[in-house]
């Protein structure tokens, strides 16, 4: 499943990138997950999440993470063959014990899940436990916005890095979350990590602190996992655990008024006069969006991760013509 429009103009690389073919790079992909055992079907699941987080513009969940993943596999933290279970399920909820299966076929999963239930009661929660990193939490947002779904999504990787309000030492971590809302001039998603709201004052507002907090509640206990505080190895070696909420608007409110009522105030917001220095006002996702329609044929990637992978290909003997 792609998450992308038609495309634009290809865009030039930012500077210091390389434009590499997405087909090959996903082929490239596929094949190193499979030369370590993962099936070739989580292999194409991996690779195509990893080429939306580089089309999107987030390089730190994109096929530069791949040499670590396959590093991971080769210590053992990850399963490449492991498959998701299901440990508990309601009409609402479900956990699921991600095995220490890659992380992107985890999520993926989480997202199917959910969309089913949410389409037959309204709303759906589901936790992911013992599983591995799956990226950005809004390439798994945007699956079901694209559904028509509102959606929520975080994620617990690694152990205590941030010290919170008063504190001299880490006591919580900087949880990537993002929320996304369907709309008729496209999805408004948003894409963040608490660490951002977490006031360096010792006496400064909480909200960061908070919020940290609840995502570690969220992405922790209530998914069969522990807090950061708690976590003392390595991110892969302790795993991951993620939580995700989903609500279908066709259960609340009549969709021709929620249509009608989002759809009207994007569009004002939208023709509301730009700052100084800005072309026009966009909506929170948009420009990712645009950046993404760019970036269908090729990829920007950093000279040290092509010339990583072009390594591990010619370890592997996996030809390529890139």
């Amino acid at each position: 499943m792609s998450l992308l429009s038609p495309s634009c103009t290809a865009a030039a690389p930012p500077p210091e990138h390389v434009a590499v073919p997405v087909q090959g790079v996903r082929d490239l992909a596929v094949r190193l997950l499979v030369a370590r055992s993962v099936f070739e079907f989580d292999a194409g699941t991996v690779a195509q999440r990893m080429i939306e987080a580089d089309q999107f513009g987030l390089p730190q969940a994109g096929i530069a993470t791949l040499p670590g993943t396959l590093d991971c596999m080769a210590a053992g933290d990850v399963d490449p063959r492991a498959r998701v279970l299901t440990l508990q399920e309601t009409p609402a909820i479900a956990v699921l014990d991600g095995s220490r299966a890659l992380g992107q076929v985890a999520m993926t999963k989480a997202v199917q899940v959910a969309a089913a239930k949410a389409r037959q009661i309204g709303t759906a929660t589901v936790a992911v436990s013992n599983s591995q990193a799956i990226g950005a939490p809004s390439l798994y947002t945007r699956l079901a916005v694209a559904e028509g779904f509102i959606a929520f999504c975080t994620t617990s990787t690694g152990g205590a890095t941030v010290a919170p309000c008063g504190c001299q030492e880490p006591g919580t971590a900087s949880h990537p979350l993002s929320w996304a809302i369907p709309t008729k001039h496209g999805p408004v998603v948003t894409e963040g990590t608490t660490c951002e709201l977490i006031d360096e004052d010792p006496e400064g507002n909480m909200l960061g602190f908070g919020l940290s907090f609840v995502m570690s509640v969220l992405a922790g206990p209530l998914s069969a996992g522990r807090m950061p505080l708690h976590k003392t190895r390595t991110a892969s070696a302790d795993g991951s655990q993620h939580f995700l909420y989903l609500i279908d608007p066709n259960h609340f409110a009549d969709m021709m008024r929620f249509e009608r009522e989002v759809g009207m105030t994007t569009a004002e917001l939208k023709s509301l006069p730009p700052a100084p220095g800005i072309d026009r006002v966009r909506l929170p996702g948009e420009r990712e969006a645009e950046r993404a329609r760019q970036w269908q044929e090729t990829i920007p990637l950093a000279p040290e991760t092509v010339a990583e992978l072009r390594r591990r290909a010619e370890e592997k003997k996996i030809a390529i013509d890139w």
